[in-house]
């Protein structure tokens, strides 16, 4: 269900009698529930001014259609007709959440008038944080591989391609930025070339 003008985040229960109704409310239906759902709920949230009401059947089993909208009209509801959305598909238009309610392949999609597409279903925003976050740690690793890049060639300038090929081998695992950082000073400091690698081998055993 969906309510405005309460306190935001998560409660164990939704206490009517506290806040206030829900303007919005959608049962997924099924054997057990059909009757409740479509007598006993449809009665109590007229009583309780819930402004649209949704039945959903996802195995189109029960319900025909398998997607209804009913409004609130006084102290009724009344049915609510699909029609064309701009998407092309047939739904309904949701004034209470602006949004449109369709079935794709059977699948609850919530199409969103102003974007011109549907809502991202959970499945589709997992994947997308996933790919997110898989993005970000190639960006970091490809950045820690220029800096132990970067690091490597100061050490060949000031000491020898000997004693940078060491450093190399010895840095090529270590995936921190401050530590990276500090073996860069190192490099710069006035330590000679076996001091260097020496306290590389102590601070970053491999």
């Amino acid at each position: 269900f969906v309510a405005f003008g309460v306190r935001p985040g998560p409660r164990d229960l939704y206490k009517i009698w506290e806040e206030q109704p829900p303007a919005f409310v959608l049962e997924i239906t099924s054997k057990t529930t059909r009757l409740e759902d479509e007598r006993t709920k449809r009665d109590r949230y007229a009583e309780w001014g819930v402004r649209e009401y949704f039945l959903y059947d996802p195995r189109a089993e029960w319900l025909d259609p398998p997607l209804q909208g009913l409004a609130l009209d006084g102290k009724r509801y009344r049915s609510m007709h699909p029609s064309t959305l701009p998407n092309g598909k047939r739904g309904f238009r949701s004034k209470t959440l602006g949004l449109c309610p369709w079935l794709s392949d059977a699948v609850l999609r919530l199409f969103d008038p102003a974007t011109g597409q549907d809502l991202p279903t959970p499945e589709a925003e997992a994947a997308a944080r996933a790919a997110a976050e898989s993005r970000a740690e190639a960006a970091e690793s490809s950045a820690l591989v220029h800096q132990r890049t970067l690091v490597v060639r100061l050490a060949k300038r000031r000491f020898d391609p000997a004693t940078a090929a060491s450093l190399a081998a010895l840095i090529e695992c270590v995936d921190s930025w401050d530590d990276i950082a500090r073996i860069g000073e190192w490099v710069v400091s006035s330590v000679g070339p076996a001091e260097l690698l020496a306290r590389v081998r102590v601070a970053f055993p491999r």
